[in-house]
């Protein structure tokens, strides 16, 4: 539907309002609603001084016809010269009153009595009078089409073709130099029947004999109605109309519904079913098809007694027993009970019954109220028709006398700087203040507080010292809750301490040179937490020390070192080191100079045999030799390098009847010995 209604509704106390009195310069507010032989105008002017000059002068109406799509573009004509309110005398003639009662009200708003004193008082009652006959008149225009004709504000153009575009413009009459009056224009398609729609209703809502029926402000977006009408059924056929004039809601429900037309409904009989239509009044006093029926029924909302002398004992540790009175006769009509439970006197209960009490019932028992936080208690009668009350509230306190569950879990580490990092699993009870921290330095001895107070985390930082005679360190943990109870200690947390202090020194006190190397004596240190010795060595021309060995026998107390060079000035000594890896200072330093290399040839043993028409060599190793270096005689009895080994035997396949063999030994010092005696196959 093509423009129809989306100008001005005009309805006194919403769309015809003093805003319109305060426009700067007053206009014309134009609709049309196209029927298939005719088109129907109506407009309003936009103030009551707009108005009251006009019922004077009267207005123009032009038209401008198009062919629908054409190209074509006409110019105004005029359809009506001049458009007036029916005189005084034409009322009396025509009869009005008998049409409807909207004709009345615009009779009376036009020709009824005006207040003529000029007083203060009097003139701003004579401005109340003026807009009021304003907006009464307009009214009965909506809802009147003979009171909009006899208003002057209506006109029928019966002269229209199919297939054609109008253009409709009023005018006042008015002087612009008495009262400048804006046009007021609208379009009108013959291709498009405005036709209306019904509206709808959104939901109905119960109430104790009421029924409260609502309905959207804006369903559609091209239609909008100036009024309603309600009708009631009790059989779904025979209805009746309960809004005996038009219906315009004032919203009694507040912000929150404020989308909403509203209408109550008043009801003889609660859970009797209702059924209920809609009808729109359009700005043409047209009424629209009625909506889908929607059904309601009141309810019974009066609330049951009120349940009183509300009391609570505890019955143990965990367990509260709520009870109450209520009256044998109010509880004929009662479903049940529900108990609440809050922290807070005055809100955020939350019911604890699991299921509906019985109406006998007169006590009930918590066992699970809480003993961190308050208590207070309500109790809710409910009654068969799911109306309710709620008592006041009582207080409830739980005496708790049972102690938190030990701590578990408790570890920690001992820094070098003396800090115990400290941590245990969160107990838990819902009522845990805090932990108490307690330390020993016998696991069997009294433990003392650390603390002064409840610890709130379960982690701790402790400091204490490291340079002590104990060697470890105990701590066991209490829990503590809200109402002073300890609980029994956590077991006890063993932590050694750091070793910070180095072990006592050892003494080199003697030392041996052999051929085989240097053997170097000490006796151990005297630290129990010793693990081993650290022997080192320097030789006269180097400047660091180095380790040569770690012996972590405590029962060996020499070492041999025979990776030396002869003749050669060594320093020796030996620190201890512990659990802990303290190294002691160092031992005693003692000064050796090694023995020269002595190489036994006599040891060698060298024999020759022929086997295959080769010569077999064969000698027996010595422990300090390197290699050995084989020597054969020549034609001229000269000794040549044959070979250079490091182990027996060899063998010669080039064999000379009157060659001789003979072996010098190096030794790992690099030190070479003389050639050993001349050894042939003739000699052996």
């Amino acid at each position: 539907m093509r423009n129809i209604f989306n100008l001005l509704i005009f309805v006194f106390f919403s769309m015809i309002s003093q805003t319109w009195a305060q426009d700067s310069i007053a206009s014309i507010y134009l609709i049309q609603k196209v029927d298939a032989d005719k088109i129907v105008l109506r407009w309003a002017p936009s103030t009551a001084g707009a108005w009251h000059s006009t019922m004077q002068y009267g207005y123009k109406i032009e038209r401008i016809a198009n062919k629908a799509n054409s190209t074509e573009r006409n110019s105004f004509t005029t359809i009506a010269a001049q458009v007036l309110p029916w005189a005084k005398d034409k009322w009396q003639k025509e009869k009005l009153a008998e049409y409807d009662d909207y004709c009345i009200i615009a009779a009376e708003m036009m020709y009824g009595k005006k207040s003529k004193s000029a007083t203060e008082g009097k003139l701003l009652q004579r401005a109340d009078d003026f807009q009021n006959r304003y907006t009464y008149s307009m009214m009965a225009a909506d809802f009147s089409a003979q009171a909009a004709d006899a208003l002057g504000v209506r006109y029928v153009d019966t002269d229209i073709k199919p297939n054609y575009t109008y253009i409709y413009k009023v005018t006042s009459l008015t002087p612009k130099e008495i009262y400048p009056i804006e046009d007021g224009m609208s379009i009108a398609y013959t291709t498009s029947i405005d036709q209306l729609i019904s509206p709808s209703i959104d939901h109905i809502e119960s109430g104790d004999h009421l029924v409260h029926i609502f309905w959207e402000k804006e369903q559609y977006e091209d239609v909008k109605y100036t009024a309603y009408y309600l009708e009631r059924t009790e059989d779904g056929k025979t209805f009746e109309r309960i809004t005996k004039s038009p219906f315009i809601s004032s919203n009694q429900f507040g912000p929150a519904f404020n989308k909403y037309f509203i209408y109550t409904d008043s009801i003889n009989e609660n859970y009797k079913t209702y059924g209920y239509r809609l009808m729109g009044i359009s700005p043409f006093a047209e009424v629209s098809p009625a909506s889908e029926i929607m059904y309601g029924m009141g309810r019974d909302l009066t609330p049951p007694p009120v349940p009183t002398n509300i009391e609570s004992t505890q019955l143990s540790n965990h367990h509260m027993k709520i009870s109450w009175s209520y009256g044998e006769v109010e509880a004929k009509e009662l479903r049940g009970f529900l108990i609440g439970r809050s922290a807070n006197v005055m809100d955020s209960f939350q019911n604890i019954s699991p299921i509906l009490l019985t109406p006998d019932s007169r006590s009930f028992i918590d066992e699970n109220p809480s003993s961190l936080r308050p208590n207070f208690y309500i109790v809710t009668a409910i009654d068969t028709a799911g109306n309710y009350s709620i008592s006041s509230s009582k207080y409830a306190h739980i005496i708790d006398s049972i102690a938190p569950a030990s701590p578990i879990g408790l570890k920690g580490n001992i820094q070098l700087d003396g800090k115990v990092l400290l941590s245990w699993d969160k107990n838990n009870e819902e009522d845990i203040m805090g932990y108490a921290i307690h330390f020993s330095n016998q696991v069997d001895h009294e433990y003392a507080a650390v603390t002064n107070k409840p610890i709130l985390t379960n982690s701790y930082l402790d400091t204490i010292m490291i340079r002590t005679l104990s060697e470890k360190i105990y701590y066991k943990v209490v829990a503590i809750d809200k109402n002073f109870n300890y609980s029994k200690y956590s077991k006890a947390l063993e932590l050694k301490l750091p070793d910070i202090v180095p072990p006592s020194s050892p003494l080199v006190h003697n030392y041996t040179k052999t051929d085989q190397g240097i053997l170097v004596h000490w006796i151990n240190s005297t630290s129990d937490d010793v693990i081993s010795h650290l022997i080192y060595r320097k030789k006269e021309s180097d400047d660091q020390w180095t380790l040569i060995r770690e012996q972590a026998d405590e029962g060996v107390t020499s070492y041999l070192d025979n990776n030396i060079s002869p003749l050669s000035t060594y320093f020796y000594k030996v620190h201890a080191k512990d659990d802990a890896d303290n190294i002691s200072p160092e031992s005693t330093i003692v000064k050796v100079i090694s023995n020269d290399v002595k190489l036994d040839l006599n040891r060698l043993n060298l024999s020759i045999k022929l086997v295959d028409n080769k010569a077999l060599l064969n000698w027996d190793m010595l422990p300090d030799a390197k290699y050995y270096s084989i020597y054969k005689t020549d034609n001229k009895g000269n000794y040549y390098l044959l070979k250079k080994t490091d182990a027996s035997p060899y063998e010669d396949k080039l064999v000379v009847q009157d060659a001789k063999y003979a072996l010098r030994v190096t030794s790992k010092n690099g030190i070479k010995s003389e050639f050993s005696e001349g050894t042939s196959l003739l000699n052996k």
